[in-house]
């Protein structure tokens, strides 16, 4: 395949689902946003050694959006601060990148889970470009619809920001 094709051929790909991704966003703008993120993130948290099981499309891509927020915010206070670690990595968002990194390898098994693929297939980050786009495309895919082999589908479960104001 011609290289100058590639990127069109992975733009093919992932537009059905980057449109998802932008219905999802214009969705949780009329719920609060910012809100609505923050609790699908702190349901990870919660879940932060759960390997089993699936996660839906929005539990993952919240915790993706508000780990890019924090890691900014965290970045850019090091970077005020003038704290450093080794080149330009501060120290602020290195402990916080330590700090999330299990529940974010938990969230990414279940989210692989969802579409039905064993966990062995994060091994395809070892493979530099073309493993991280197959990641993020099986990342961006609608899950399993009703149960599979991992668990129930979670789409028939609440949805953590639905009970906003319950106690």
């Amino acid at each position: 395949m011609n290289a100058s094709v590639m990127p069109i051929v992975i733009l093919a790909f992932l537009l059905p689902e980057l449109c998802f991704l932008q219905r999802l966003l214009k969705k949780q703008v009329t719920n609060g946003l910012w809100r609505a993120q923050v609790n699908w993130y702190l349901e990870v948290l919660r879940n932060y050694i759960g390997f089993h099981g699936r996660a839906r499309r929005a539990e993952y891509w919240m915790f993706i959006i508000v780990n890019i927020i924090f890691t900014y915010v965290l970045g850019t206070i090091d970077r005020i601060i003038g704290w450093k670690l080794v080149g330009d990595s501060g120290v602020l968002a290195s402990l916080y990148g330590v700090l999330i990194f299990l529940p974010w390898w938990a969230v990414q098994f279940r989210r692989l889970h969802d579409t039905d693929r064993s966990a062995w297939w994060l091994l395809l980050i070892l493979i530099p470009f073309i493993g991280w786009l197959i990641i993020i495309l099986f990342n961006c895919q609608r899950g399993t619809q009703g149960e599979n082999r991992y668990g129930p589908d979670p789409l028939e479960e609440p949805a953590p920001h639905r009970n906003i104001n319950a106690r």
